[in-house]
């Protein structure tokens, strides 16, 4: 099993996240989030809709934040730092 060294803020003691650990991560990661479709509520229900062709709903992709995706960084190190990663 190959080890993973966490790099450490000496200044804190936590994770330490750097800017190029941020411009690489940041917008990279996104999930899907079912929505109403807008247009058919406004409008009523259409099967040629554009944007969620009759259904009703349609799948929104939605980007982490970089806040959110820090966060979850920061609990998965300190979790490895502890030994239960």
């Amino acid at each position: 099993m190959k080890h993973l060294i966490v790099p450490i803020d000496i200044r804190n003691g936590r994770p330490l996240i750097t800017n190029t650990m941020k411009s690489q991560c940041i917008g990279e990661h996104t999930f899907f989030r079912e929505e109403a479709c807008g247009q058919c509520l406004l409008e009523g229900h259409r099967d040629d809709c554009e944007y969620c062709q009759g259904s009703g709903e349609y799948l929104q992709e939605i980007t982490v934040p970089w806040t959110t995706a820090k966060e979850i960084y920061k609990a998965m190190t300190e979790a490895a730092v502890r030994g239960e990663g």
